[in-house]
């Protein structure tokens, strides 16, 4: 018998899972979807920001442990990977992306056209952020629940929702 019992198997029922499950704690793993990450967490979007930006509230001083979290998962669990893809960013003036920060290079048209092969209509310049990351695959529809199964301290029960209650 489980000692837990998560609801959702989403970004956050399956991270609160694995976590329980690598301390050893028996966890049950509730879902009513088709799978893993089925709702919410599918259709999000996430993005890790590996240089520039506006930070508010504090956040730059959390993109250093983002980044060592998600390394972490990479290297416990091989069938999770974060595309490292980087990004572009432009805007309408070139002054306003005019001057790269550190880890972000000014590059044109024929370098961001090689990047983004399917942009109609690529600008004549922008900074690319190699360092930039999608951590959405981590998070798919195999993700941490995947392993959490594999530590044989939780299982996932896939249920059905029952009738609206008025």
């Amino acid at each position: 018998m489980s000692a837990v019992v998560v609801v959702g198997a989403g970004i956050v029922g399956s991270s609160v899972a694995y976590h329980l499950a690598r301390r050893g704690i028996p966890v049950t793993l509730l879902e009513q979807g088709p799978a893993p990450a089925a709702g919410v967490t599918g259709d999000s979007f996430a993005w890790i920001r590996g240089a520039g930006g506006h930070w508010p509230g504090g956040a730059q001083d959390l993109r250093e442990h983002v980044r060592a979290d998600y390394q972490r998962l990479e290297n416990e669990l091989p069938h999770v990977t974060v595309r490292r893809t980087g990004s572009l960013s432009w805007a309408d003036t070139p002054t306003q992306y005019s001057r790269p920060g550190p880890g972000q290079f000014r590059i044109g048209r024929r370098d961001i056209q090689a990047l983004e092969p399917h942009l109609r209509h690529p600008p004549d310049h922008a900074i690319h952020t190699p360092s930039d990351a999608d951590p959405c695959g981590a998070f798919s529809r195999h993700g941490p629940t995947t392993s959490t199964a594999a530590l044989t301290a939780a299982t996932t029960v896939p249920t059905r929702p029952g009738p609206e209650r008025r």
